[in-house]
């Protein structure tokens, strides 16, 4: 009886823990995050994208043909315009980026050729350039001596509301509306959505001013060890691509006859995955070396 109650008592610090810690962020950390659930949730149109193409009949050649061309307009793109960054607030930075957000899945809402998803995609490698944005306004709102535990509830509350959220998207457009109508009336929530989380950023966020770098007020130095980093990124990213989501998509749809369901169930495990080992992990920084977590 007594060890019942013990793995009782434990289970329930397995929740209890987590929402104390969490609760106890600065209100402005809180905020922050609380936009990014909304925004995470909103995501799930990248996810529904390939399965959409190929409802359309557009063959996996011809996707990767169209993410292929617009991957070198992102890096045309970044180097033009990535320049304008440090001339503006972070918090206005946050809200081009989530208004930029807005315009792929209105466009997929009306797609219906190659065409169509090239000028979506384009739209989508935009907000790419602003991602840095949000590193200067985390660096300026959370406090290093917690950064560690913030990041990890950074990371994982918004994979609660992914795993709801995902699920029952899934469990609708399988079973109850399985239409190209209903893929679009979702992009189009989506990008609506979007528009109106560019207001939180703007309007209920802690506002951090414009920090500009000149060359006069500091040099920036890539050390070695940075190059072996890059190299790292790079080869992670190669190998996601090789399994990226529109691979693995067309091959559930197309080779194992699936449904729109078991393309985000590995969505929705991926996000069990995150929770359960942020959870476990929250603390090693205590223990283990940020170098050796990260290898």
């Amino acid at each position: 009886m007594k060890a019942i109650v013990k793995k009782v008592i434990n289970y329930t610090e397995l929740i209890t823990i987590p929402l104390t810690e969490f609760l106890a962020l600065d209100n402005s950390i809180i905020k922050y995050m609380v936009m990014h659930w909304f925004g995470g949730i909103l995501l799930i149109y990248t996810v529904l994208l390939p399965i959409f193409m190929n409802k359309l009949g557009i063959n996996i050649i011809t996707a990767g043909a169209i993410f292929s061309i617009t991957a070198l307009v992102d890096v045309i793109l970044t180097f033009i315009l990535s320049r304008f960054l440090d001339k503006i607030s972070p918090n206005i930075g946050m809200s081009l980026d989530w208004l930029t957000e807005s315009l792929p899945p209105l466009i997929y809402s009306l797609a219906s050729t190659p065409f169509h998803f090239v000028l979506g995609s384009i739209a989508g490698r935009i907000t790419n350039i602003l991602n840095p944005v949000y590193k200067v306004y985390e660096n300026e709102i959370f406090s290093k001596d917690k950064q560690s535990l913030i990041y990890t509830y950074h990371l994982i509350t918004p994979e609660v509301f992914t795993l709801i959220f995902y699920s029952f998207i899934g469990y609708l457009l399988t079973y109850k509306f399985t239409s190209i109508f209903a893929f679009r009336v979702v992009f189009l929530i989506c990008g609506i959505g979007f528009l109106f989380v560019a207001l939180i950023p703007y309007k209920f966020l802690k506002w951090v001013e414009l920090i500009e770098i000149t060359k006069h007020k500091a040099a920036i130095n890539f050390p070695r060890e940075l190059y072996l980093v890059a190299l790292a990124q790079i080869l992670i990213f190669v190998g996601l691509n090789f399994a990226s989501m529109l691979v693995t998509s067309y091959y559930i749809l197309d080779k194992m006859q699936g449904t729109v369901m078991d393309v985000l169930v590995l969505k929705i495990v991926s996000s069990l995955v995150v929770i359960f080992t942020g959870l476990y992990s929250k603390n090693l920084g205590s223990k283990i070396s940020e170098v050796r977590i990260a290898q």
